[in-house]
């Protein structure tokens, strides 16, 4: 019985010393998880034949210069493992570095001139400060993929994410200082609990800003994120949270995925193609200073936002061949409209042309139930027809509150007609009318004629 007990005993102390030798190892492998080292190897004349080596153990700290004036860490150098949170890494240039495969940064790193570079096959896992200091000059990051969950900072001309078609997922902040810029030939991915903050330009060329969650936020911008030069694409994830907000100013031809969320605006200054599928539930909107941006879709558009052409003075064409509005579509342009083969309009929500402004249209407006219309100016359909369903036309301050434009026009009033559904319409133009017009609306002739 005595034995029994003592090999219960002894089993129990083996049994600890196996639990604390686990612990042990579980302590040892985390306080080891981000530790890395860096290698650099030369064989410059200056120097002479260099191979030297920095360890960079967690939980320890330190700083480390790569490159530079006699300087032992110099030529080609390579990182394994992750920079400690402990530790600052700077390139002062005659340093290239690259990243083996699951390397990453948890501390700071650095960027000093212009003829420092960096590449990672793999994906870099940036969890600390990432950063380029090189006034003035450009950097290449030549990596497959970059994730960050830090900070990534350009205070230089040209930040470049280059490598093939590389995505870039900022789940972290990633600010552009004065007049500086990011530049990305690939995917930038704004992704949940990102935040883009731009005091310069943060260019996207030739490649897609997927928009997943995230903020950007303005700063000091008047505009806080600037598309670059090449073809581009913005693309709009589903089920985006509320706090996902941002204005992007389109100033290239840039092709529209999914649906534009509400506190996210485009302002146009540019030309954009929407997908089929495509829809606004925010702000589009041409800026005041152009009049060569358009904007198509070859299926049908829904806005349920607002939609409109601030730009005064000038003429936007918005090729659509079906357009439904919920929203708001306004016009402050004397030439804003739809174009295309027989276009068609629906509007069950408002619209509304101030100012100097106009809508034309050479296809069909449906003004549907609980759909308004409030025209300071006017509100033309040339060669087409004006169908009336129900809704109504509200004067504001206009004296013609509907102005139809030049060429043969109808005007339709299907049954069964709206209860409620009001308006007048100032007939400028020789109209055919079909069906009759319920009570509350009226057809005031201005020298035009009606024909049955």
């Amino acid at each position: 019985m005595r034995s029994f007990v003592r090999f219960f005993r002894l089993a129990g102390v083996v049994t600890a010393l196996f639990a604390f030798a686990f612990f042990l190892s579980v302590v040892r492998a985390t306080a080891d998880a981000g530790s890395g080292s860096i290698n650099c190897t030369s064989d410059l004349p200056a120097y002479g034949a260099l191979n030297v080596t920095q360890a960079m153990n967690a939980g320890t700290t330190g700083s480390l210069t790569l490159g530079g004036d006699n300087n032992k860490f110099i030529g080609t150098c390579g990182l394994t493992g992750t920079i400690p949170s402990g530790w600052s890494v700077d390139e002062l240039g005659g340093a290239a570095l690259s990243a083996a495969p699951g390397s990453g940064n948890a501390g700071t790193f650095t960027w000093n001139t212009d003829d420092s570079s960096f590449s990672d096959p793999g994906t870099f896992d940036n969890s600390g400060t990432f950063v380029d200091e090189s006034d003035g000059f450009t950097q290449q990051i030549d990596v497959a993929d970059f994730l960050n969950t830090g900070t990534v900072r350009s205070r230089s001309t040209g930040l470049v994410i280059g490598g093939t078609s590389p995505e870039f997922d900022n789940r972290g902040l990633v600010e552009v200082e004065r007049n500086d810029s990011f530049e990305l030939a690939g995917t930038f991915v704004l992704d949940t609990g990102g935040t883009m903050q731009a005091a310069g330009a943060l260019d996207i060329a030739g490649s897609t800003f997927e928009i997943r969650g995230g903020a950007v936020a303005t700063g000091v911008l008047t505009s806080p994120y600037r598309l670059g030069v090449g073809p581009s694409a913005i693309s709009f994830g589903a089920g985006l949270s509320a706090s996902s907000k941002g204005t992007i100013d389109v100033q290239v031809p840039t092709t529209l995925s999914g649906i534009v969320p509400k506190g996210w605006t485009l302002a146009l200054s540019s030309s954009v193609t929407a997908r089929p599928g495509s829809g606004n539930a925010g702000t589009i909107d041409w800026t005041p200073t152009t009049d060569d941006a358009s904007f198509s879709d070859s299926a049908t558009f829904a806005n349920t936002g607002t939609f409109g052409d601030g730009a005064a003075g000038y003429t936007q064409q918005i090729s659509v061949q079906h357009f439904t509005n919920t929203g708001l579509v306004y016009s402050r342009a004397p030439g804003f409209g739809l174009a295309g083969t027989s276009p068609v309009f629906v509007d069950q929500g408002s619209v509304q042309v101030t100012g100097e402004g106009a809508f034309a249209l050479a296809g069909t407006f449906v003004l549907d139930a609980h759909g308004t219309i409030q025209a300071g100016r006017g509100l033309d359909i040339a060669g087409s027809t004006f169908e009336v369903r129900g809704g109504s036309i509200t004067s504001g301050v206009a004296i013609s509150p509907y102005h139809l434009g030049v060429g043969p026009t109808t005007i339709s009033f299907p049954p069964p007609q709206q209860t409620g559904s009001h308006g007048t319409i100032d007939v400028q133009v020789p109209i055919k009318v079909i069906g009759s017009p319920s009570k509350g609306w009226k057809l005031k002739l201005d020298g035009g004629d009606l024909t049955h």
